[in-house]
């Protein structure tokens, strides 16, 4: 199987787990292992490194197509339907699609409430009601915009 493609920049990990599934090897989950996790300590910092996954998992499509998931590029299609839906709705004759995408961002929205909700009976800090929904906003625009980001830095070098 090998060891980690150390010619990828970001996601090293996730290729090196396609590898393990494609060879049908199994990956042992343990409750046993015990890690840490040192997240960002602002959220500037978290949206720079949304960015950068975002960037990273588009501009390696062409390299490494094959450990990339739907998942992967929910962002990137969220930030796409909102420059669409932005775009309808300087149309004025489409009036179908404009209550569609309207409905589709209210859902979103009260996914973002209902997160925040839970989140906050989680940690049993009520702020969290109000930094969830912003802090998922962010990471998914992020995200999606880094996406876009690193899918024209694939085509240009290509040409």
């Amino acid at each position: 199987i090998g060891l980690y493609d150390e010619s990828l920049q970001r996601g090293e990990d996730l290729e090196l787990n396609n590898r393990f599934r494609n060879s049908g090897k199994k990956i042992l989950l343990s409750p046993n292992i015990k890690s840490n996790y040192f997240s960002r300590n602002d959220l500037k910092s978290f949206i720079k490194q949304a960015f950068s996954n975002g960037f990273f998992i588009t501009n390696t499509f062409g390299v490494k197509p094959d450990y990339h998931q739907l998942r992967h590029f929910i962002p990137f299609m969220f930030v796409t339907y909102l420059f669409l839906t932005i775009l309808l709705f300087s149309l004025d004759n489409l009036l179908l699609l404009k209550n569609s995408a309207i409905g589709v961002l209210i859902i979103y929205f009260l996914l973002m409430l209902y997160h925040g909700i839970s989140s906050t009976k989680k940690a049993k800090n009520i702020k969290f009601l109000l930094i969830s929904p912003i802090v998922l906003l962010s990471l998914h625009l992020s995200y999606g915009i880094g996406s876009w980001a690193g899918f024209f830095n694939n085509l240009l070098k290509k040409h």
